[in-house]
């Protein structure tokens, strides 16, 4: 391989590395819009502004689980009321 079929191989992968690049920005623009769509419309529907996915997720599964505790004691409630 002669010195300028070298130096045009490595131009070659220096281009290719530069179009991941972009395409791997691209990617991460297009994410963090997604996700600030998200954002925007969970506060619009739900009025409050989410900056923790996780802790969100968490907070609504323990809110979860006490309002069907409430429910199933209801339920036995009416169930006593009936007997």
């Amino acid at each position: 391989m002669t010195e300028a079929e070298k130096f045009e191989s490595l131009k070659k992968r220096v281009d290719s590395i530069k179009v991941k690049r972009l395409a791997a920005e691209a990617e991460v623009k297009r994410l963090t819009d997604e996700l600030e769509k998200s954002k925007k419309e969970i506060k619009d529907t739900y009025g409050v502004e989410i900056t923790d996915f996780a802790q969100a997720i968490e907070t609504m599964k323990k809110e979860r689980d006490a309002k069907l505790a409430e429910l199933e004691k209801l339920v036995a409630e009416a169930e006593e009321k009936i007997r």
